[in-house]
């Protein structure tokens, strides 16, 4: 029925006067939850007032009171947990119900969060991840504020020291750049400086880590062994802005460039003439790294790395880098031939002095949100033409980040013991294992596989490790104690600090190239305090920290509909990125397959990628007025497509298995239909700054925009349509669908 003529028909008044006085009863009995269901009732009345007689008639499905509203006594299928009220209020008041949801799921369930919200200053975007984000770091710092305890282990000791030498902003201030002048001349100097010469030996051995990357990971054949790759840095330029992007951005970073030469020292005649040189270079390296295919990659020893590029001192760097006496004779570094020849020729015809600019600039660059208030307001003058990003955050907020960043291990057990219920662990890894059937199952449908390829897949699937919540190591002092052994804060000043917490990374690094890999080694998934979730394809892992299994991603205190889609959703993602289009080249043992059957189903899986290519494709952002690029984002939209899926049937094997979940206070939907709608909320109700939106775009952000994460796949699922009673043709139940999986 309308809103509209629900004002004008006495019986509906009726009915929405018996649901007041039913609350208010239940009120009277449980004195803790005046307030919130109150709030609830009053949301409700005003929902329906002000979006129903402003918009007219809508969706039947979408209005709350388009159903009989219950009697007292069927309250007791209503979970009135403060979870329960929490969560009904919070979907209420972003749900836009002027919107049909066959039309456009996103907007139904996030309109009004979308229209009501605004976007902080100290921020680029707002949602429920930064909403549970920001929720983890007030947790972190009450408990890092606090005093060292005498008996509480090192590691938690460090922790709070860290915290408090990078909130003593005075000591920052008094001192300045002095230690970051000596940090650059222990480097080989800065030239430009003035006054420092550069010292050749130094800088031709230190350098190359603004050059090239390194990283330590798992072989791609062998995954035993940890191995050295080699790959492209990172770069300052984004040239796939359009045209009159990149002169404004170009512009802003040259200025940025001299004026942190300028802070530290510089003739800004000098800089100006001299960053010339260096934009040249930047650029330069960023167009190999662009154009050079680096598919082709090789396994090869130290010495011979060394004899195939003998300008560049690979022995000096690795040596000092990890520490190793015999690196010579390491057989175990993963290269690109193509793209180091590039980056050797180009730095044969680049001066000295223009190299040590770039590389002194670059450090000083990452150092810059360490250092002084005037060098972290222009960094953010910068950055905020990227992002939007309009002041700084809170130092408590940035030096949370900095301890949680530096010691993540000490970090995740800190929070664990504190503020992680238990229990939950226990029950999440009950949901993977639930939706990990439904994956299985769905992979025995799969008639587009042969036999051989799908008892592999099975296998793999079968041989899946989930790491969730933390590691049960983390939990005992000692444990802690030995990994943080090597490290030791002697200084107050901060950045000794970072420096000696650079070295401790390293000697871990060091120290996983020469042992073979332990795949139960708990300190590799330790990593808690986080709001994320990952697939790792070397390992075939899938890791949920502690930080994200918490507040609207899961709760205990809540019916499973939610669970299922906010966690449960996500838990589908990560299962399903072991089969996109990068996964689908490992094995059960994260090793590229050299399966024969391989071939011919990667052949079947990218004819089915096509039509993904194709949908997405098709969209128009709208603040850009450009269209997706639906093979940059193909990855991620097989995984939610796959995630939704998958989570769906999970929830609905708990349901069989358990029976049906109580319902929401006031949200009059069947349990399957609230899936959805706590899916769209937790996946899609989110905003970001143009700026962000710009940015992840041009710098090749494989996720697609949160409106077409939700509906794209939601609209090539039967079930949602069968849900929501969507009619055959309509946006969200479309004749044509994409599908990978039945």
């Amino acid at each position: 029925m309308p809103v509209s003529s629900c004002f004008r028909d006495p019986s509906c008044r009726n009915r929405r006067t018996t649901m007041e006085r039913s609350l208010m009863i239940l009120v009277s009995t449980l004195i803790y939850y005046v307030t919130r269901l109150s709030l609830i009732a009053l949301v409700l009345v005003l929902h329906i007032k002000t979006d129903g007689i402003s918009n007219g008639a809508i969706h039947a499905e979408a209005l709350v009171s388009s159903r009989p509203i219950p009697k007292l006594g069927s309250l007791r299928n209503v979970c009135i947990t403060p979870a329960c009220i929490c969560a009904s209020s919070s979907i209420l008041n972003n749900m836009d119900p002027s919107v049909d949801p066959c039309d456009d799921f996103h907007q139904f369930v996030c309109g009004n969060y979308r229209k009501m919200t605004n976007i902080p200053d100290d921020e680029e975007t707002v949602g429920g991840l930064q909403k549970l984000r920001e929720l983890l770091q007030i947790h972190l710092r009450q408990t890092l504020k606090g005093n060292v305890n005498p008996s509480e282990p090192k590691p938690f000791a460090l922790l709070k020291k860290l915290y408090r030498v990078c909130m003593n902003e005075t000591a920052i201030e008094l001192d300045g750049l002095t230690t970051a002048k000596s940090i650059l001349k222990e480097l080989g100097g800065w030239p430009l400086l003035g006054g420092q010469k550069l010292d050749r030996e130094k800088f031709d051995t230190r350098s190359l880590r603004v050059f090239f990357d390194f990283k330590v990971r798992p072989g791609s054949r062998n995954t035993s062994r940890n191995v050295i790759y080699v790959f492209h840095a990172s770069s300052i330029f984004f040239s796939t802005y359009p045209y009159h992007m990149v002169v404004k951005y170009l512009e802003q970073l040259y200025s940025f460039m001299v004026d942190i030469a300028v802070i530290f020292g510089a003739s800004k005649e000098v800089a100006e003439k001299e960053f010339v040189n260096v934009f040249r270079l930047a650029e330069k390296l960023h167009y190999i790294k662009k154009y050079i295919n680096c598919r082709a990659r090789f396994l090869t020893s130290m010495s011979e790395l060394q004899n195939t590029f003998p300008t560049i001192p690979w022995l000096k760097y690795f040596n000092l880098a990890f520490n190793f006496p015999d690196i010579h004779d390491i057989n175990m570094v993963n290269i690109c031939p193509a793209h180091i020849f590039e980056v050797e020729n180009l730095l044969k015809s680049t001066s000295k002095g223009t190299q040590a600019n770039y590389f002194m600039w670059m450090t000083v660059f990452k150092m810059a949100s360490h250092l002084t208030k005037d060098l972290r307001q222009r960094r953010l003058n910068y950055i905020s033409l990227l992002t939007g990003q309009l002041r700084r955050q809170a130092r408590w907020k940035q030096c949370v980040a900095v301890v949680a960043q530096s010691m993540p291990v000490a970090t995740g057990a800190l929070y664990v013991r504190k503020y992680f219920r238990r229990e939950t662990k226990r029950h999440v890894m009950e949901m993977v294992s639930d939706i990990k059937s439904e994956f299985i199952n769905i992979l025995k449908q799969a008639d587009w596989l042969d036999n051989t390829t799908k008892n592999l897949a099975l296998e793999k699937t079968l041989a899946m490790v989930s790491h969730v919540a933390y590691p049960d190591e983390i939990l005992l002092n000692k444990n802690l104690e030995v990994y943080y052994e090597g490290l030791n804060f002697t200084s107050e000043n901060y950045l000794d600090m970072r420096s000696r917490l650079e070295l401790f990374e390293r000697e871990c690094s060091a120290k996983s190239l020469r042992l073979p890999i332990n795949k139960t080694d708990w300190t590799t998934h330790a990593e808690s305090a986080v709001v994320n979730a990952f697939y790792t394809v070397k390992e075939n892992s899938i890791q949920l920290p502690a930080g994200i299994l918490q507040e609207a991603f899961f709760s205990i205190d809540r019916p499973q509909f939610m669970n299922y889609g906010s966690i449960g959703y996500i838990i589908g993602h990560e299962i399903t990125h072991a089969f996109d289009n990068n996964g689908m080249n490992y094995d059960k043992d994260g090793k590229l397959s050299d399966s024969s059957s391989l071939s011919s189903a990667i052949q079947k899986f990218n004819e089915k990628g096509k039509c993904f290519i194709s949908q997405y494709d098709n969209y128009t952002i709208p603040e850009l007025q450009v269209n997706l690029n639906g093979l940059q984002t193909l990855g991620e939209n097989i995984a939610d497509n796959g995630g939704f899926r998958v989570a769906y049937l999970g929830y609905k094997r708990w349901v069989k298995r358990n029976g049906k979940d109580p319902r929401l206070p006031i949200l009059n939907y069947t349990g399957s239909q609230m899936f959805w709608i706590a899916a769209a909320t937790t996946l899609g109700c989110s905003k970001q700054r143009v700026e962000y939106t710009e940015y992840n775009f041009y710098t090749s952000d494989p996720h697609p925009p949160k409106k077409v994460r939700v509906n794209f796949p939601l609209a090539n699922t039967d079930y949602f349509a069968d849900d929501f009673n969507c009619p055959e043709g309509s946006k969200m139940n479309p004749v044509d669908k994409c599908r990978v999986w039945k």
